[in-house]
C-alpha cells in the first residue's frame, strides 16, 4: 500500500523525472568534456614528442654525418705508398685519431682479404687477429666502394654494444686497396646519450631503430637495446615507420600498452627516431579531471535534489493539509467548514474555489453523522451534495 502511494505521489514522480534529468545531463558533460580535455591534452603531448624525436634524431644524424666525414677525408688523404709500411701507417692514424677520437675504439685499415687489420690506433689486442672478410660493413665498403655502416651488435673483443664504419680507400687508379674502419661503443658519452640516458616523463623514452637490420639500436630501457623489432602486424604504426612513414599517432606497443608516439628519421643512416609516451600518464590529467568532475557532480546533484526534494515536500504541504481535511470531513471527525487558504498560489486558488461548501445552517445543508463514509450509497437529493466532498448516504 505505502509503495502504491508513493508510485502515484507527484512529489516522487517529479524527483525522479529530475534526477533522470540530471544523470543525463551529468553523463553528457563528462563525456563531452572528457573528450574535448583528451583531444586537446593529445595534441600538446604529440607535438611535444615529435619536438623530442626531431632534436634527438637531428643530433645522431650529425654525429653520424661527422664520422662519415672523418672516413671519407682519412681514406682520401691516406698514402697508398703506407699500406705497405704498417708502422707508418698506424703512426700516421694516431696522429688523426688524437686530433679528431670520434671512434671510441679506434681507427683501423683492412687489407682487401679481410683478414686481420694492416694498422690501427690505439691497438686493441686482438684485433689483428681477427676476421672481417664476412662482415656486412667490410664487403658494402669494397665492393659497393662507398661509405657504409655495419650492423649494431656485441664486439668479439669488447662485448659491449658497438657500430663499425667504413670508407674505401682508393689508389690513384680509383681501385679500392683496402677499407678504413672505425668502431665506436654504443654507450660512449657524447654518441648516443640524448637516448640512453633521457626518459620522457616517468615511464616513457626513446628508441633507435635500423629498419634494415630489424634491431632496436639504442632506446631508454636497457632490455631493449639490441633486440629485434616486433613481428610484422604486432605494432600497426611501427609497420607504417618501418616502411618510410615518419609522423605521429597513437598506437599499442609489443607489451600491449597504448601509448602516444612521434616519429622521426637518421637520413645519414637509415635509422628512425621513436619518442613515445604511454597514454595512461599521457592522459593523467584527464583521468583526474573526470575523477573529480564525477565527484563534483554527484556532489552537486545529490545536494541539489535533496533541497529540491525538501522544498516540494514545503510546497504541496498546504495540498496535504486540504486533502487531510477533506477526507476527515468526509469521515465525519471534523465539522463541514471553510477549508483554510495559507497561500494565494495555485494551491491557495484551489483552496479558495472550493469554499462553496454546503455547510450546516446554510440552505439545503445537510447534517451528517459520524456514521456517514466515502463510498455510502449516493444521495438521492442531488442539491445536497457538495462538489469536492465526496458523496455521502
Amino acid at each position: 500500500m505505502q509503495l502504491r502511494r508513493l508510485a502515484n505521489s507527484l512529489v516522487v514522480r517529479v524527483i525522479l523525472l529530475a534526477m533522470l534529468i540530471t544523470a543525463v545531463g551529468t553523463a553528457a558533460r563528462f563525456t563531452i568534456l572528457s573528450n574535448i580535455m583528451r583531444d586537446g591534452i593529445g595534441e600538446v603531448v604529440t607535438a611535444h614528442l615529435l619536438a623530442q624525436a626531431s632534436y634527438v634524431a637531428g643530433d645522431i644524424d650529425e654525429k653520424i654525418r661527422v664520422r662519415k666525414q672523418l672516413l671519407e677525408t682519412l681514406a682520401r688523404q691516406l698514402p697508398a705508398r703506407l699500406l705497405g709500411q704498417p708502422r707508418e701507417l698506424e703512426a700516421w692514424l694516431a696522429e688523426r685519431q688524437a686530433l679528431a677520437p670520434h671512434f671510441s675504439l679506434g681507427m683501423a685499415v683492412v687489407p682487401l682479404s679481410g683478414h686481420g687489420v694492416i694498422a690501427e690506433s690505439p691497438v686493441l689486442p686482438g684485433r689483428r687477429d681477427l676476421d672481417f672478410a664476412a662482415t656486412d660493413w667490410f664487403l658494402a665498403a669494397r665492393d659497393k666502394a662507398g661509405f657504409a655502416i655495419g650492423k649494431p651488435g656485441i664486439g668479439r673483443l669488447s662485448k659491449h654494444g658497438l657500430i663499425v664504419m667504413a670508407a674505401p680507400v682508393f689508389d690513384a687508379g680509383g681501385r679500392v686497396v683496402a677499407v678504413i674502419s672505425g668502431a665506436t661503443l654504443l654507450d660512449t658519452p657524447g654518441f648516443l646519450n640524448q637516448i640512453q640516458n633521457n626518459k620522457i616523463g616517468n615511464t616513457g623514452g626513446f628508441l633507435l631503430i635500423s629498419p634494415h637490420d630489424k634491431l632496436f639500436v639504442a632506446a631508454s630501457m636497457p632490455k631493449m637495446r639490441l633486440q629485434p623489432t616486433p613481428a610484422t602486424g604486432t605494432n600497426r604504426l611501427h609497420d607504417q615507420a618501418m616502411a618510410g612513414w615518419r609522423g605521429s599517432g597513437i598506437a599499442v606497443n609489443a607489451f600491449g600498452i597504448e601509448e602516444l608516439v612521434a616519429v622521426h628519421g637518421v637520413p645519414s643512416a637509415g635509422w628512425f627516431v621513436v619518442a613515445r609516451m604511454p597514454s595512461n600518464e599521457a592522459f593523467q590529467a584527464v583521468n583526474v579531471s573526470r575523477r573529480t568532475l564525477l565527484l563534483t557532480g554527484g556532489t552537486t546533484t545529490l545536494i541539489v535534489l535533496a533541497a529540491f526534494a525538501v522544498f516540494l515536500f514545503f510546497l504541496f504541504r498546504p495540498l496535504r493539509q486540504a486533502s487531510r481535511q477533506i477526507h476527515q470531513m468526509a469521515d465525519g471527525q471534523l465539522p463541514l467548514a471553510p477549508l483554510p487558504v495559507g497561500r494565494r498560489d495555485e494551491v491557495g486558488e484551489m483552496v479558495e474555489d472550493g469554499r462553496g461548501l454546503q455547510l450546516p445552517g446554510r440552505p439545503g445543508a445537510r447534517q451528517r453523522s459520524p456514521h456517514d463514509r466515502v463510498g455510502a450509497p449516493r444521495c438521492p437529493d442531488p442539491s445536497a451534495q457538495s462538489p469536492l466532498l465526496p458523496a455521502s448516504g
